[in-house]
């Protein structure tokens, strides 16, 4: 009979228990001279490892990033974003002698997204790309590696002072008059840009927004861009202020989030396209989690089958991970994400599926000494119990697919080595006496 048939009928018959090392005989009728009882051990070894993607989807992003951050143990992350915008209306035309140009700008809106000190100014720089924004992706999408060519010089940029934490508003950046000219010239002629999508895409091809050298934060903003081009209409007295809108809602406009990491002079320095992976061993104990710069977790239990093909008396009933957070990483646990994702990988990292799990986040709010992710793991375990081969799986921990591309937020966590906050794999199992 197989295990898991085995463990059906003990769970019908109510033979599974939590306790350690009990004994049982309600039930044993169905095994004549049989006993049974629950052992739980907690010394399985856990092999995990810092994995670096090279490439992470941002197109799908959920807000724009931009800012830099540095990190002891993180390095610099530098995030940028290139948008496209395209008329709001296709019938954008004015009279020269009735018009006057005035001013164009790019009006940006915070999300109430942050990461790192906002209490130094933040300035902003806005440049034109200068060539097409085309996905070379055979699905479409852009990645936080994809660059585009610029202007070598800005046409516009903008310092504020922060406040923390940062509120909503807006953020309206002056761009130059050379292109403000160049689009209010346009609006002049009778058969004009504006009237096509990809004409206008040929007219002016999009912006990237970068943050000065000097700043300590990285912003997050809706991811509703809108360039103005604000004109004083002259046909009414008193005359008055008017602006077109050229905005990235409409029609399935390119935006998506771009970042570059710099790992020297951390733990993380070895990480490198040609070794994209790093033991907990090799780094302080510790694993390292990084939205945006493609960074996860990846936990394999090599002995994993070994334990029930070395002791056949033992039945499997459940398994659980903990992980449990460096509590130095953050101001608070507040800013800790409530749960994480966890996916079936193989030994080169690809999904063995397309289903994820998630651990859920237990904080120790009276002591904050024993703040914990957990999951019941024993699915992925019957998994590879029921294949043939011994193999490289693992389980891979990140943020959610959604927090990749619009997050730059980070995580910490103890491997089974780490003093003050060990990782912890429990196994249940049910002893045949």
């Amino acid at each position: 009979m197989k295990l898991t048939k085995i463990l059906y009928l003990l769970i019908v018959f109510g033979l599974a228990a939590s306790c350690k090392n009990d004994e049982f005989s309600t039930g044993t009728q169905f095994f004549s001279g049989i006993s049974f009882g629950i052992t739980t051990w907690d010394t399985l070894t856990l092999k995990i490892s810092t994995v670096k993607f090279d490439s992470v989807a941002t197109s799908s992003a959920t807000r724009l990033l931009i800012g830099e951050i540095n990190h002891p143990e993180y390095g610099q992350l530098v995030a940028s974003t290139y948008v496209q915008v395209t008329p709001d209306s296709s019938s954008y035309k004015l009279v020269e002698r009735n018009n006057m140009y005035d001013s164009i700008t790019l009006v940006l809106t915070y999300d109430n997204y942050y990461l790192g000190d906002t209490l130094t100014e933040y300035t902003l720089s806005v440049f034109e790309v200068t060539e097409e924004m085309d996905s070379d992706d055979e699905n479409g999408y852009f990645y936080n590696t994809t660059d585009f060519a610029t202007t070598s010089e800005a046409i516009g940029s903008k310092t504020v002072a922060l406040t923390q934490p940062v509120g909503s508003g807006t953020i309206e950046i002056t761009l130059n008059n050379e292109v403000g000219s160049k689009f209010y010239n346009e609006s002049l002629k009778n058969e004009n840009a504006f009237s096509n999508t990809t004409e206008f895409l040929n007219f002016f091809k999009g912006i990237k927004i970068v943050s000065a050298e000097s700043t300590s934060s990285i912003l997050g903003f809706k991811t509703s861009a809108e360039v103005r081009i604000y004109y004083t209409d002259n046909q009414v007295i008193p005359s008055v202020e008017r602006y077109l809108s050229f905005s990235n809602q409409s029609s399935g406009e390119v935006f998506f989030n771009h970042f570059n990491s710099d790992y020297s002079g951390t733990v993380l320095q070895s990480l490198s396209d040609e070794n994209n992976e790093i033991l907990s061993s090799e780094s302080d104990e510790q694993a390292y989690m990084q939205s945006g710069a493609g960074l996860g977790i990846r936990i394999e239990i090599p002995y994993l089958r070994s334990i029930l093909e070395s002791n056949p008396n033992l039945l499997l009933d459940n398994v659980t991970l903990k992980l449990r957070p460096i509590n130095n990483q953050y101001p608070s646990d507040e800013e800790l994400p409530e749960e994480l994702y966890v996916y079936y990988v193989d030994k080169n990292n690809q999904l063995i599926n397309s289903e994820y799990y998630t651990m859920q986040l237990t904080l120790d709010e009276e002591l904050d000494i024993d703040t914990y992710y957990s999951m019941d793991i024993s699915d992925f375990f019957n998994t590879q119990l029921n294949l043939e081969e011994n193999n490289n799986n693992a389980l891979f921990i990140s943020s959610s697919e959604e927090a990749y591309g619009s997050s730059a937020h980070y995580l910490t966590i103890g491997d089974q080595e780490n003093k003050d906050y060990r990782a912890q794999i429990n196994l249940n199992l049910i002893q045949l006496k």
